[in-house]
């Protein structure tokens, strides 16, 4: 029966593997025109195409290879990815539950985009916008991961759990059941993330896609095939055809069988219901689009990831393109920045090095003896040094004789000497050359690449920096999209797939408005403010309780580039000072969370206030013990010193922070600051060398005796009834 079975299942994955590679091979035709385009683009970034120069002068022509490709792409792409995103969510219910659930959300995934980035090792962002940016096509792809990331930490809660069980020393269970909490939190807290994200290359990535979405998605990769025989644990026979380790050739054979090959085609195939992995050897990819056949070495049926109903997948691919075109042709529905401008790059690199093979043949000079008409030269014969030629009618040169006359700076012949003009480029050539220059200036204008010139305002620059960027707006809005699309998806991932709450280390929320709103970038306000974000970073954590089944979310980008912004924060200004629309609406259009900035408006307004000041200026003073009896504050009209320290709106049976108690001496423990000395039935005591307190007086600070430095040991045991 064993046997049985297991021919049954070889031969489905077989049929399997056949059917996949059918289909795989089919988008292979349909992505050809796009995977010829992406490698032009390869070619021009990295200048690794040809240049049309004669054979005659490859010896000689240096060529000029231009960095302006690479240099586009890098300056484009790091204009539009400096910043991290931000993440914002519309709160689900009204009031104060719904907004702070909201930001809740918002300040976690921007905590969790950083940890992914971390435990990637990879800068996701750049990496996805410098796609966008050259081949107009941008991939991210996110997985649950929770088996592998968490093994450790499920191992040692199970072993927790065990520990806890076994223990009977009269601990009730609810104590239990926070210490078991508590620990396993803390375990979550140092184990990998359990979401991975990571960027897929365009070129490897295919796809089929319908109204509802994506039907069918692969990645087609070439990879190292020792890594990924022994990962998947299969093995090569004598075909070079991938098959089960059992019925394969020994290791040591598999070079010979590999020959000059050193990768096999790894095929990630998705759908709706299932995901495979197809690996393809020598003998089974006939070429470098299609393969005959291959080995089912994984396959995860029931992934959760596709819609039943539409039968088309919800992740975990989300596909970004970049200035979007009404063509349906995959080589055309996106472009990238350098589309248009592909073959400049080849011809001003060719141009330019026919001016330096100039160059080079002029630099160096080339003489020739002149003399004129029917002279001949006392002691030298008319044919020159041989004599070959007497009574010659012409001037003799370097071309009339076969031997040539080896020139010596400085030495005086008896005979006229001059250089010979080589041909020289024409005038032409720079004009095609600047011609070529002000072309490729399109896909990148000064004023943004950051060259200005002395004579224009400001104002103007911002203009001209804002028209110049409209060209990647499309993109931007693109990978927004995309970005919250994946954001979506980890969300319901948290809560579908993960179950737990899961942590990442963040800003707080509620403690006042992010960077992006102080009129700079982010990096800079990041940089000014250090210190004070870093006491406003700790742990955030999000569950399925907190999602709740709503995963909508939006991300937004902040290019950092020379340009309106100024313009944008002025219109908003006037807009808010005409009544065009609230401060919130302006708040969330350059941002921004009206909420977290309300509040650290009415924190920063209750700070100037000069009463809290004030009274924040004593109550330090006090807890220092700077303040004498004399200096000690009274009360309104004469009343008791520790009213004075009650908030406003607080009641006289208000607790006090530091153990001041309205209406009670403020009496000090020696050698506890701004502790108050309390006896057993929880009354005053008295101290020694405080005689004001033991009258009942006032605080009595001046009077208090030296405290001594010895360690304090403060103890939260309460007794038991009875007397325990």
């Amino acid at each position: 029966m064993a046997a049985r079975k297991s021919t049954t299942t070889e031969t489905t994955d077989a049929y399997r593997a056949a059917e996949i590679t059918e289909r795989v091979n089919q988008l292979g035709d349909d992505f050809q025109k796009r995977d010829e385009l992406y490698r032009t683009i390869d070619k021009a970034v990295h200048s690794e195409y040809g240049l049309n120069v004669p054979e005659a002068y490859q010896a000689t022509a240096m060529e000029i290879r231009t960095p302006l490709a690479m240099n586009i792409v890098n300056t484009v792409t790091a204009a539009l990815s400096v910043n991290p995103p931000s993440v914002n969510c519309e709160p689900l219910t009204r009031g104060l539950k719904g907004q702070q659930n909201a930001e809740k959300r918002e300040h976690f995934f921007e905590a969790s985009w950083a940890r992914q980035e971390s435990d990637s090792r990879r800068p996701l962002l750049r990496l996805f916008m410098g796609s966008l940016v050259a081949k107009g096509e941008g991939v991210l792809k996110t997985v649950e991961r929770s088996k592998a990331a968490w093994g450790e930490y499920r191992a040692q809660s199970k072993r927790l759990l065990q520990d806890l069980t076994t223990l009977d020393d009269g601990v009730d269970q609810e104590a239990k059941d926070a210490y078991y909490d508590e620990t396993t939190e803390g375990y979550k807290r140092g184990a990998p993330y359990p979401i991975a994200t990571t960027d897929v290359p365009p070129e490897q990535f295919r796809y089929w896609r319908n109204e509802d979405g994506y039907s069918v998605c692969s990645e087609v990769a070439e990879v190292p095939y020792l890594e990924a025989l022994t990962r998947y644990g299969a093995g090569l026979d004598a075909r070079g055809h991938v098959v089960p380790s059992a019925y394969s050739l020994p290791r040591s054979e598999w070079q010979r069988v590999m020959g000059s090959v050193r990768t096999v085609r790894r095929i990630e195939y998705w759908d709706y219901k299932e995901c495979a992995i197809v690996l393809c050897g020598p003998g089974q990819a006939r070429n470098a689009r299609k393969a005959s056949s291959g080995e089912v070495v994984r396959r995860i049926a029931n992934h959760g990831y596709g819609n039943p109903w539409t039968k088309t997948l919800n992740g975990p691919y989300f596909h970004a393109q970049g200035i979007t075109t009404p063509s349906r042709l995959p080589e055309k529905a996106g472009l990238g920045v350098l589309y248009g401008f592909l073959s400049l790059f080849p011809a001003l690199d060719t141009y330019l090095t026919i001016q330096s093979n100039s160059a080079f043949l002029t630099g160096f000079a080339a003489f020739r003896r002149r003399t004129p008409p029917g002279q001949l030269v006392p002691g030298i014969p008319a044919g020159g040094p041989g004599g070959t030629t007497q009574g010659a009618a012409f001037g003799n040169d370097a071309g009339d004789l076969q031997a040539r006359e080896r020139i010596e700076p400085g030495y005086v012949y008896p005979y006229d000497v001059e250089a010979l003009e080589m041909p020289r480029s024409g005038p032409d050539l720079d004009k095609v050359i600047l011609a070529i220059r002000a072309m490729i200036e399109i896909a990148l204008p000064s004023v943004v690449s950051g060259v200005i010139s002395g004579d224009e305002s400001g104002y103007a620059l911002n203009q001209a920096a804002h028209l110049a960027r409209l060209a990647w707006d499309p993109i931007v809005g693109n990978a927004e999209r995309a970005l919250g699309e994946r954001t979506a998806w980890e969300s319901w991932l948290i809560e579908r797939k993960v179950k737990e709450n899961v942590w990442a280390f963040g800003d707080s929320p509620g403690a006042g408005s992010r960077p992006v709103l102080l009129g700079r970038s982010r990096m800079a306000a990041r940089d000014t403010a250090r210190s004070v974000r870093q006491t406003r970073q700790s742990w955030l954590s999000i569950g399925p309780e907190d999602l709740n089944g709503y995963h909508r979310y939006t991300v937004r980008l902040d290019p950092e580039t020379p340009s309106n912004r100024v313009i944008e924060v002025r219109t908003h200004t006037e807009m808010v000072n005409n009544g065009f629309e609230t401060r919130a609406q302006a708040i969330e259009a350059l941002g921004g969370d009206p909420a977290e900035v309300q509040r650290g408006r009415m924190v920063e307004a209750l700070m100037e206030d000069p009463e809290i000041m004030a009274r924040l200026r004593k109550r330090t003073f006090q807890r220092l013990g700077i303040l004498t009896q004399d200096q000690t504050p009274q009360g309104p009209e004469g009343g008791n010193p520790a009213e004075a320290m009650i908030p406003p709106g607080a009641s006289a049976s208000t607790n006090v922070p530091n153990g001041f108690e309205a209406g009670a001496p403020n009496v000090f423990q020696p050698g506890q600051a701004g502790q108050p000395l309390m006896n057993g039935q929880g009354g005053p005591a008295s101290a020694p060398g405080n005689a004001a307190a033991n009258r009942g007086g006032g605080p009595g600070l001046g009077n208090m005796a030296p405290r001594p430095q010895g360690p304090q040991i403060r103890s939260n045991h309460v007794p038991l009834p009875g007397g325990g």
